[in-house]
């Protein structure tokens, strides 16, 4: 059976020899970490230690040495009003005495002439690998150039500041232009203008589609980017059948995609799989604006640091990534891989997608409003899945409870139904960022400042809303006393921070690019076979729904995150089963012929090892080997286990990270009936598992005096396969 990647580093007797190849271990274990806010704390202080001066260079490198910089007017551009709403502003780049300067008109829809657009993101977050997972610190999820850094230019004669990205890839287009006029959203919209900005946005596909050539911006010069783009020159080409394949690299070669796969990705080459990954995960990938601008361009062309890359190359990283994702922690690849087709091939297909689609894409991508995760994608999303009424931008209504609430609403009365719930997530509030220093307490106080500096609280009343799922607008009534916010309605900030089991379910079908509502990939099916029955209250803000309370939550064990937390969760394992001497001589109360280890490890991976289901049995190896390693000692886990083989704490790692796969932010429980399951981390004792008729998975609920509140979905072991749904009875609940 397969090995997670990540736990073929440690176990590789490569990475051990004192050589060079000792650095591709910390490269690997960085990649892991970089993925955790611990990764980020630490590398931050680094990352922008010299942040001024590395940009100041790099501008000095692209305009030419210059002595003065020439003073720039003091009076500010103020945008004239659009007269004529299907018209543009569209500018020409020149570069004067080493400066920037813009000169912007305006045009009416008869007068527009051939013009070009850009396709960038505001912040160059560089690699985002852990985008839409840790999403309670995106601020400090900025390891290149700091979203603080704005550079002033001249249009029209007046000054005017715009992001120091932009200002790279204008600097950096300038000679591929040939004159042309240019559209970019942060110059020729005025942002301050709510109406105006609602407008324009509702018109981004009219404009990207019209437009002679869109000019991809990948990023400025870094010098990991600089490696990575070169690896990726040298790199094989994707085979266009895996399976059989002529893959030649450094004179070996290799008749499938796995083969070569297996063979490079540990020892000297697994520098390159990272640099591949680091491609594919560049901020311009993971902006939510870019899959619409690059889908609906007639031309395209990527630029890296003011050169054209090819797009094949691009194309390369692309498609080994999404080969190699099922073999990958979801950690380590963009989420979007999971469940929807490349950029490319969306882009060769040009099919529209559903808004189920669009949710999810949004909901793992960046945007500097929230509300752009869906709006972004109107231009490239099928009308007949929105619903009734018309769905468009509108920047005037700053409530984003408004904006979720609509959402949900349009989903759960299309296609997606009560596939809706799968995405709530009720996430616990993680400590908010502190400097960790052994710096005396004046310099640590300098870091706070400098800090507080490249991250400015106060806000213009226009700024992009931030999305804050902890706002108690946005929360349910957790003490069950009143009604709060609807506990049914997702957050696209949280909706796949921990993953979604219909995604797990995906992956091990290799389902991806399959219809989300469509059933038939689906391996779960806890209450699919009882027909659904659900509606919304006139508010349309209570959900009623036809359901079965199964059982109360008696106990519950966070999962483990640090290894120092791993014999504090055995404890409380063992203490679920006291007075018996073997977890082995436990026979599993709703499955008398299975025992509680089984049922156990099961539990623990979601019956999903990698892209297997059901888990193979020889995952019971592993478990007994992280058993032995969270336990006191080696020996109670074989007597707890009855192991006919020796275990190896060394080797329970394996079990370790495809627990923390499956179960990051949840908690395993047990009930008073004995089932075991793996709930959401706001689960509590006294809560109830439910099946709800319809859907695939089981659901935790929580009795509130107006209403059940939805506390998310579990996985139970014994339920989860829809054992019982033909066997109890279904009533009417209401969830607030």
């Amino acid at each position: 059976m397969d090995i997670p990647f990540e736990a073929r580093i440690p176990r590789d007797p490569k990475f051990r020899a004192e050589n060079s190849t000792d650095a591709f271990v910390a490269l690997a274990k960085w990649a892991v970490d970089y993925s955790t806010a611990e990764g980020v704390k630490a590398g931050y202080k680094a990352a922008f230690q010299s942040g001024q001066e590395r940009l100041s260079g790099f501008f000095s490198s692209l305009q030419g040495s210059s002595s003065k910089i020439p003073d720039l007017p003091t009076e500010m551009l103020v945008h004239s009003p659009l007269e004529d709403t299907k018209g543009i502003r569209l500018v020409q780049v020149e570069i004067n005495d080493s400066v920037l300067s813009l000169t912007m008109n305006t045009y009416s829809a008869s007068e527009i002439p051939p013009y070009v657009c850009l396709s960038y993101v505001w912040v160059d977050f560089g690699p985002m690998w852990n985008r839409g997972r840790d999403f309670r610190e995106t601020e400090l999820e900025v390891p290149h150039f700091s979203h603080a850094d704005t550079v002033d230019i001249t249009i029209n004669n007046k000054r005017f500041p715009i992001g120091a990205n932009l200002h790279a890839a204008l600097l950096g287009l300038h000679k591929y232009l040939n004159g042309r006029p240019i559209w970019t959203d942060a110059v020729c919209i005025n942002q301050e203008n709510p109406d105006e900005k609602t407008v324009q946005v509702a018109r981004m596909d009219e404009i990207y589609s019209a437009a002679e050539k869109v000019f991809v911006w990948l990023g400025r010069k870094h010098t990991e980017r600089t490696a990575a783009m070169s690896i990726l020159k040298a790199w094989p080409a994707f085979p266009e059948d895996p399976n059989s394949a002529d893959i030649q690299f450094h004179g070996k070669k290799y008749t499938t995609a796995k083969a070569f796969f297996d063979a490079t990705s540990t020892g000297s080459e697994l520098i390159s799989w990272l640099s591949l990954l680091r491609i594919v995960t560049e901020s311009w990938w993971s902006r939510v604006w870019t899959v619409q601008e690059f889908i609906l361009a007639k031309e395209y062309a990527f630029y890296y640091n003011g050169e054209e890359a090819p797009a094949s190359e691009l194309k390369k990283a692309m498609d080994w990534t999404y080969f190699v994702a099922s073999h990958l922690s979801p950690k380590m690849v963009p989420h979007w891989v999971t469940f929807q087709p490349s950029m490319f091939d969306l882009k060769r297909s040009a099919a529209k997608l559903h808004l189920l689609d669009v949710t999810m894409l949004g909901a793992t991508r960046m945007a500097g409003d929230p509300r752009d995760k869906v709006w972004a994608f109107l231009g490239i999303t099928d009308p007949a899945t929105l619903g009734q009424t018309t769905l468009k931008p509108d920047y005037s209504n700053r409530n984003m409870g408004d904006f979720y609430l609509d959402i949900a609403q349009r989903l759960i009365n299309g296609d997606a139904g009560l596939l809706v719930l799968s995405l709530v997530n009720h996430p616990l509030p993680r400590e908010s960022y502190k400097f960790t220093s052994s710096k005396p307490i004046g310099n640590r106080l300098l870091d706070r400042y400098k800090a507080k500096k490249r991250f400015p609280s106060k806000k213009p009343d226009w700024a992009p809303l931030e999305e804050d799922i902890f706002d108690d607008a946005l929360q349910p009534d957790w003490s069950g006393k009143g009604v709060g916010y609807p506990s049914w309605v997702p957050k696209m900030a949280s909706a796949v921070a921990t993953e979604p089991l219909f995604l797990k379910e995906m992956k091990a079908q290799k389902a991806r690019g399959r219809p989300l509502y469509d059933h038939s990939w689906r391996v779960f099916h806890a209450a699919s076979s009882v027909k659904s029955d659900y509606s919304l209250s006139g508010n349309g803000r209570t959900l009623s729904v036809s359901a079965h309370v199964l059982d109360r939550i008696t106990k519950i064990a966070p999962l483990p995150r640090k290894k120092e937390e791993e014999k504090a969760f055995y404890k409380s394992l063992r203490s679920w089963y006291l007075g018996r001497a073997r977890l082995a001589d436990i026979a599993y109360p709703p499955q008398p012929s299975t025992a509680v280890p089984e049922a156990l490890w099961r539990t623990l991976l979601t019956n999903i090892w990698l892209t297997s289901h059901p888990a193979p049995d020889a995952c019971s190896d592993h478990f007994s080997n992280y058993l032995a390693r969270i336990s006191d000692s080696a020996s109670e886990a074989n007597h707890d286990l009855r192991c006919q083989n020796k275990t190896d704490p060394q080797e329970g790692d394996i079990f370790a990270i495809a627990v923390d796969d499956a179960g990051a932010e949840r908690v395993l429980f047990v009930t008073d009936k004995g089932y075991l399951g793996l709930g959401p981390a706001r689960t509590e004792v006294g809560d109830v598992v439910s099946l709800i008729a319809g859907t695939h998975i089981p659901f935790v609920l929580r009795k509130g005096a107006p209403g059940w509140i939805l506390v998310g979905e579990t996985y139970v072991h014994g339920v989860i396969y829809g054992e019982l749904a033909q066997k109890v009875d279904f009533k009417k609940i209401e969830i607030v």
